[in-house]
């Protein structure tokens, strides 16, 4: 009778390789399917869409905000700087830090992308020095582009933790919170990621 190694079945959920590979609670990461990436990437390129329309506005506004739509202004404020318009950040200075979210998820391909079965309260982490994100299934149920914590606002806020943009923290997810941060300096407005996902929701959503 022929019998299989018992190390071939022991350490198979590592490949064979326990030293390099590890499962220790039984859940896995893996690589987007097909249809998990299409919907990744409709939500990514509509973000990418939307920020760029933003960008040339203020851009075009020559710094006037009387020349963009109030709905931003009011955003900005909100969640951004009470002091929009008045010298905190302008809109030049706003421009160029979308742009500089739009670049990375600009960047972002398939293989920057997995998926974590483990259940919790999450919808995606970053690694903020690679950019990389591992989606859980809160980001899968979101709405797309409809109120906040969407699909899209998932994929800026993920964004801006990147070290190559503002390296944000998640300071706070309260949205009266949010709010009620500082205008400027350390742990303000601009450095809690989902103040960033929520002006973006507030316009677009």
């Amino acid at each position: 009778m022929f019998c299989v190694p018992m190390y071939g079945r022991l350490y198979h959920y590592a490949g064979n390789n326990p030293v390099r590979y590890i499962d220790p609670d039984g859940r896995k990461t893996y690589s987007l399917t097909d249809g998990q990436w299409e919907t990744v990437k409709a939500a990514k390129e509509s973000v990418s869409n939307n920020l760029n329309s933003l960008i040339l506005e203020l851009r075009n506004s020559g710094n006037d905000i009387t020349k963009v739509n109030e709905n931003v202004i009011k955003s900005a404020r909100l969640y951004l700087s009470s002091e929009f318009g008045g010298g905190i950040i302008d809109c030049t200075e706003l421009a160029d830090r979308l742009e500089s979210i739009k670049k990375q998820i600009d960047k972002l391909e398939r293989k920057d992308f997995t998926y974590d079965d483990k259940k919790c309260t999450y919808f995606a982490k970053t690694n903020p020095f690679s950019g990389k994100i591992k989606l859980f299934d809160l980001f899968f149920e979101a709405p797309t582009d409809i109120g906040k914590d969407t699909k899209e606002g998932t994929i800026l806020h993920e964004a801006t933790h990147s070290i190559f943009v503002f390296a944000t923290f998640d300071v706070t997810y309260d949205e009266e919170k949010m709010k009620k941060l500082k205008d400027f300096g350390l742990m303000s407005k601009v450095w809690n990621a989902n103040n960033w996902e929520y002006f973006y929701e507030e316009i677009f959503n």
